[in-house]
């Protein structure tokens, strides 16, 4: 993060902070997936899914309280990986929403967005942002 103000907000928020070499953060967080009123099978799968994130085997790089703030390039995708195994972390599965497909690294798999979900997201700063 560059500006006070958003660093600030990126210390408030529940979940680790990962901090790449040039200085900028990214949270790492643990959000829970709601339950669906579908089907059994669905309900079933969400309900794995939300074991795993509770057993911090699943965790989302950026924060579902400000969605689409942090869109990853992919060598900040790269560098956020790297900066989580220096510390450490138990974390098997990341989420992340990055700027392009992943295509060709061995580190990420890409899956498109449901297509009537599609929003250009380009933030400069905060400021923009808010």
């Amino acid at each position: 993060m560059q500006t006070t103000a958003e660093n600030v907000i990126v210390r408030k928020l529940p979940g680790r902070l990962i901090e790449l070499e040039d200085g900028s953060f990214f949270p790492l967080t643990q959000p829970l997936v709601r339950r669906s009123s579908g089907k059994y099978t669905r309900q079933r799968r969400l309900a794995v899914l939300n074991r795993w994130i509770r057993k911090g085997i699943l965790q989302a790089i950026g924060s579902p309280w400000l969605p689409g703030f942090w869109t990853l390039s992919l060598e900040q995708a790269d560098r956020t990986l790297v900066a989580i195994k220096k510390m450490h972390l138990p974390v098997k599965l990341l989420l992340s929403v990055t700027s392009a497909p992943m295509d060709g690294n061995k580190n990420w798999f890409s899956f498109k967005a449901d297509p009537m979900m599609s929003v250009e997201l380009r933030w400069n700063s905060f400021e923009s942002y808010t």
